[in-house]
């Protein structure tokens, strides 16, 4: 008999279930009554303030404010602090801005490819070092000798070069002479003035020569006989005789 229960005595949970709801009824009968308390206290707050003049926004806003602060005041000993809402769920909502970040892996992946990129690099700059100290190392090891002087630099080719542009030079100054003579053409007027001067030439020619002539012809004209005979100068004293005293 000891080890049964009635059908009428509950078990465990159903008394854990009936405590809470018991629980909970206390607990909205307190706020029943905090209601009534705080609707006398609404009720008269504003009969003393309608006998005070000023604003009604002013004494709505104070009876508010009151009832807020009294409502507050009483929250924290009616409902544990489980109950009680945060106050960020109260807060107005302010929007934000989502920045996408990326994922783990993403950044797992990019950060390994650069650390191969990196490796590669420096694998080839260690290639060319040490190509680079292998080939300074081969011309270390190698002796330098000077090498003879060759013969063409003790021939006197300098003269000769000298002679040779001093040729070209003059062929190229006479080429250039007969190309300008070549094309080059007399103004009008010199042409005329070339014809005058052979015209007057041409005259003073014609005048000179037969003043030539008459003088040779003067010079070769002999004396006569007459002027050698006496019976001339005979004549010439009979007829002036004071002439020849």
């Amino acid at each position: 008999m000891g080890g049964r229960r009635s059908p009428l005595e509950p078990g465990v949970p159903c008394q854990a279930k009936l405590w809470g709801d018991l629980g909970v009824f206390e607990e909205d009968e307190e706020l029943e009554g905090f209601r009534r308390e705080a609707a006398v206290l609404r009720e008269k707050l504003r009969e003393a303030l309608s006998h005070t003049s000023g604003n009604k926004r002013q004494s709505s806003s104070l009876t508010n404010l009151t009832l807020d602060s009294t409502w507050d005041q009483q929250k924290s000993h009616l409902f544990p602090k489980s109950c009680l809402r945060p106050k960020s769920a109260s807060s107005p909502w302010i929007p934000s801005i989502t920045i996408p970040q990326p994922f783990k892996m993403t950044l797992r992946e990019a950060r390994k490819k650069s650390q191969l990129m990196k490796s590669y690099m420096f694998l080839e700059l260690d290639k060319q070092r040490d190509k680079r100290q292998s080939q300074d190392e081969v011309e270390c090891q190698k002796q330098f000798r000077a090498q003879p002087v060759p013969a063409h630099v003790l021939l006197p080719l300098y003269q000769e070069i000298m002679e040779q542009n001093e040729i070209r030079r003059q062929t190229a100054t006479q080429k250039r002479k007969e190309l300008l003579l070549s094309t080059q053409r007399p103004f009008s007027f010199l042409e005329k003035e070339e014809k005058k001067k052979e015209a007057i030439r041409q005259k003073f020619l014609a005048a000179a020569t037969p003043k030539e002539s008459s003088k040779q012809k003067q010079i070769s004209k002999k004396v006569p006989k007459s002027t050698y005979d006496t019976l001339l100068g005979d004549k010439f004293k009979g007829n002036m005789p004071g002439l020849f005293l």
